[in-house]
C-alpha cells in the first residue's frame, strides 16, 4: 500500500526565508520613514519659524522738560514738574510691541493756597537711532489743601522712519498715562513715564 505523506505544519526553507527578507526591509523601511517624518517636521517649523519677527536693536534717547509755576499762587510757592533725560536701548521684534522708560517724572508740591485745576500739553524730543520728533501727551494738574495731584494722559501715536541693519522700518511710539502727587509732609513724587514701542514694515535695502 502506497503511503501518503502530507506537508501540513511543516515550514518550507524558501518560505520561511522570504518572509524573513520582507520582515528585514519592512522594519528598515519603517526606521527610515520615521526619519524622514522627523526631519520632515523639524524643516517645515524653521521654515515657519524662521521669517516670524526679526529682531532689532535701537538707539533711543529723549530730552528733559521743566513746568516751574504750576498751580496758583496766593501767598505760596508754586508746584514743579520735570521730566529728566533718558539715552537706552531696547530690542524689538517685527509686530511685537514693547513697553520701555522714556523719562523719569519728578513732581515737587509748593504751598498753592486754593484748588486749582489745570490742562495743558506737555512736549519733549524723542530720537531712535538718529531721528528726532515731538513726543506730547496731555497733561493734568489738580491741587488741594493738603495734596496735589499731577496726570500724564496717554498720547497720540508718533511714527518714526528709522534705519535699520539691511533696510529701514517704521516705529510707532505712544506715550503712557502715569500718576504722581505730592503733600506739604511729603512734597517729592519721582515716577516713570514710560511708552510702547511697535517696529513695523521692515523693508530691505
Amino acid at each position: 500500500m502506497r503511503h501518503s505523506h502530507s506537508h501540513r505544519g511543516v515550514a518550507r526553507p524558501g518560505f520561511v526565508l522570504a518572509v524573513l527578507v520582507l520582515f528585514f526591509l519592512g522594519a528598515v523601511g519603517f526606521r527610515n520613514l520615521d526619519g524622514w517624518l522627523e526631519e520632515s517636521a523639524s524643516c517645515s517649523v524653521w521654515e515657519q519659524t524662521r521669517g516670524d519677527g526679526d529682531s532689532y536693536t535701537l538707539n533711543y534717547s529723549t530730552e528733559s522738560y521743566a513746568a516751574m509755576q504750576l498751580g496758583d499762587r496766593v501767598g505760596g510757592e508754586f508746584d514743579k514738574f520735570e521730566l529728566l533725560p533718558v539715552t537706552d536701548s531696547l530690542t524689538l521684534t517685527e509686530g511685537v510691541p514693547t513697553t520701555a522708560l522714556v523719562n523719569l517724572g519728578v513732581f515737587t508740591v509748593g504751598l498753592t493756597g486754593q484748588p486749582i485745576e489745570y490742562r495743558w500739553q506737555l512736549t519733549r524730543a524723542l530720537t531712535i537711532n538718529g531721528v528726532t520728533r515731538p513726543l506730547s501727551q496731555p497733561a493734568t494738574i489738580d491741587t488741594g489743601i493738603n495734596t496735589d495731584f499731577l496726570r500724564l494722559g496717554d498720547g497720540r501715536t508718533l511714527s518714526f522712519e528709522v534705519p535699520l541693519p539691511g533696510g529701514s522700518g517704521i516705529v510707532e511710539v505712544t506715550p503712557l498715562e502715569q500718576d504722581l502727587w505730592g503733600t506739604t509732609g511729603n512734597p517729592t513724587n519721582t515716577e516713570p513715564v514710560h511708552a510702547t514701542f511697535l517696529l513695523r514694515d521692515v523693508r530691505p535695502e
